[in-house]
């Protein structure tokens, strides 16, 4: 299972293939979750190509063990950066 792009009720949003949508996230400890979405496919699928790239096997190692994932605020960086 790897990130990817994924239009749900007209946003275009990240999600986990053949997994669940992505749509609300906190951006920094403590903080409410905000709904997430992209402008349009591209940009999603720019963002999911890049946690892909830089993030996917350390992710996927960790959250198979059931464990938090050490890089997790740099993935929501990331996210945040595609975001706006």
């Amino acid at each position: 299972m790897a990130f990817g792009a994924r239009q749900e009720d007209g946003k275009w949003r990240l999600c986990l293939r053949k997994g669940r949508t992505i749509t609300k996230m906190s951006f920094t400890d403590g903080s409410p979750p905000q709904e997430i979405q992209f402008k349009s496919q591209v940009k999603a699928k720019a963002c999911a190509d890049a946690l892909n790239e830089t993030y996917w096997k350390e992710y996927d190692r960790w959250y198979s063990k059931g464990q938090p994932f050490p890089s997790a605020q740099a993935m929501v960086n990331l996210i945040s950066e595609h975001i706006i």
